[in-house]
């Protein structure tokens, strides 16, 4: 799963918080190899975000201060 790419980066790099301009940036990377990511809404985009969060929170990965939790 390419969004693993970012949590184990951030992990390995001892960068424990995740946020949101850091999906921001792996998002705006992928544009580069998926052309078709431009044509998007603004508001997709931002639900795309809001569920992967949300997903990395119930998955135990992500603390609520959006810090990533050791496993």
């Amino acid at each position: 799963n390419q969004n693993r790419e970012v949590i184990r980066e951030h992990f390995l790099t001892l960068k424990y918080d995740l946020h949101h301009e850091d999906y921001d940036a792996f998002f705006n990377a992928k544009i580069e190899w998926h052309e078709e990511l431009e044509n998007i809404a603004d508001s997709t985009s931002y639900k795309l975000r809001q569920v992967l969060f949300k997903m990395l929170h119930e998955a135990e990965l992500l603390n609520v201060n959006n810090a990533i939790i050791p496993a």
